[in-house]
This record gives structure tokens, C-alpha cells and sequence, in this order.
């Protein structure tokens, strides 16, 4: 997330709220990298002021619950299906 800060300065905003007690739960590697940038891909690339991602992270009944959210514009058109990442 560093670098899309970068990339995108004070038009991406970033919220943590990360329980304490989940911070010693071990996750496989590149877990969260994908879906943070696809928060920011498919959210804040296309809003021309910006937005928001939030990332909240809790102990659940002795599971792990992640949560990736970002601002997104409802009225922007599909995007098309079939493309390749």
C-alpha cells in the first residue's frame, strides 16, 4: 500500500483497524496483497477525488475475519467481462 500511496497521493486514504489480539495470527503469504490492490484497482483508480480503503481484522469465534473495503462510484458502467490480468 506504500506504493499506491505514492502512486496516488491524497486521493487514496488508508484505514487500519487491526484487534490486537489478531496481530499474532499467522496468514499465508500474499494474502492481503491482492485484495488491498484490487480495493484500490477497482475502487479509487477510477473516482477521480479519491477515496478510502479500510482494512479490519478481528477474532471471531476462533476464526480470523478480514474485512477489505473501498469508496466506489455505483453509477460507473460495467467493465467488460472476459478481460486478463
Amino acid at each position: 500500500m506504500a506504493i499506491e500511496k505514492v502512486r496516488f497521493g491524497a486521493r487514496l486514504t488508508m484505514h487500519e483497524e487491526i484487534q490486537e489480539e489478531s496481530k499474532a495470527c499467522l496468514l499465508p503469504p500474499l494474502l492481503l496483497q491482492p485484495l488491498m490492490e484490487n480495493a484500490v484497482k477497482h475502487g479509487i483508480a477510477g473516482l477521480p477525488e479519491g477515496g478510502d480503503v479500510r482494512l479490519a481484522v478481528q477474532r471471531q469465534n476462533g476464526r480470523l475475519a478480514i474485512l477489505v473495503e473501498n469508496s466506489w462510484d455505483p453509477e460507473a458502467p460495467p467493465r467488460p467481462i472476459g478481460s486478463l490480468g
